[in-house]
C-alpha cells in the first residue's frame, strides 16, 4: 500500500486487493459529491459488500475491539499520510487496522458515507485466522489501548472473526 501512495499523483486514495472492486457504476460519483460536501475530512469511509451477499456496516464503534472499517471501504486524502505517517510495513496483515487507529489517537477527521462502497471476496488473507493475524491484532491493540484488552475475554470468538 505505501508503494501506491509513493506513486500516487492524485488528492485522493482507495485501495483496493486482486478481487475488490467498486460496488457500482455511481460509486465515484457518490464520493466525489461526499468529499466535495465534506472537504476537510481525511479519511471517508463506507460500508463494504462481501460475496456479492453480504452488506458489511463500518462504523468506528468499538475498534479496540474489533476492526469495523475495512479498507476497501475507505478514501483516504493524500494529506492523510502526510499528517499521520503510512501503514506500518511490519505488519503483513492488518496495517490497514493499525493505521485507522492511529489516525483517531491523532484525531484524524473521518466521515461516514451513508452507502457501499466496494466489493469483496471472504476468504482473503486477513479473515483466514492465524497465530500471526492474532499476534498483529493483539499488538495493535495493547498499543493503543493497553488497559482495554483485560476487560476483553472473548480470545476465542476474536481468533476465529480476525479482520
Amino acid at each position: 500500500m505505501n508503494l501506491g501512495i509513493a506513486a500516487a499523483n492524485g488528492n485522493y486514495l482507495l485501495f483496493f486487493g486482486q478481487d475488490d472492486k467498486l460496488f457500482c457504476n455511481k460509486t465515484i460519483e457518490k464520493i466525489k459529491k461526499s468529499i466535495n460536501i465534506n472537504p476537510n475530512k481525511s479519511v471517508w469511509y463506507g460500508n463494504v459488500c462481501i460475496d456479492n451477499s453480504k452488506i458489511f456496516y463500518s462504523e468506528k464503534k468499538d475498534l479496540w475491539l474489533r476492526n469495523r472499517i475495512h479498507h476497501q471501504g475507505m478514501i483516504y486524502s493524500y494529506d492523510c499520510f502526510k499528517k499521520y505517517g503510512l501503514f506500518d510495513d511490519r505488519l503483513h496483515i492488518s496495517g490497514d487496522y493499525e493505521h485507522t487507529l492511529r489516525c483517531l489517537q491523532k484525531k484524524a477527521a473521518f466521515k461516514k458515507l451513508n452507502f457501499t462502497v466496494a466489493s469483496t471476496s471472504s476468504g482473503g488473507r486477513s479473515s483466514i485466522p492465524s497465530h500471526r493475524s492474532l499476534v498483529e491484532v493483539v499488538k495493535i491493540r495493547n498499543s493503543y489501548y493497553p488497559n482495554a484488552m483485560g476487560q476483553y475475554r472473548d480470545w476465542e470468538t476474536d481468533r476465529k472473526s480476525v479482520v
